[in-house]
């Protein structure tokens, strides 16, 4: 039992901590957007910062018919940085 715990951890990247560290953190911003995302969809909230009727296509200002709409999809736009940050690098 011990030879194996000593190869699984042999195994590690130094690394890897933080690189979880910031995923987590990137995901609990996704899903703190969402449930914002989804109080603004489901309310009537207060009016639009841009009017998306003119700026996009039927289909997409449909998702946004609120201020809190526009807040939380942001916000889950804006959490895709921490979760994907390491993978667009290069890794020798």
């Amino acid at each position: 039992m011990v030879a194996c715990s000593t190869v699984a951890a042999a195994g590690r990247r130094p690394g890897l901590g933080r690189m979880t560290k910031a995923k987590s953190i990137g995901w609990a911003i996704y899903v703190a957007g969402f449930v914002i995302w989804l109080f603004g969809y489901l309310s009537t909230g207060h009016a639009a910062t841009f009017d998306w009727d003119v700026v996009a296509p039927s289909w997409i200002s449909s998702f946004v018919p609120n201020l809190e709409a526009e807040f939380g999809l942001a916000l889950m736009f804006a959490s895709m940085i921490a979760i994907y940050w390491r993978a667009g690098r290069k890794r020798p």
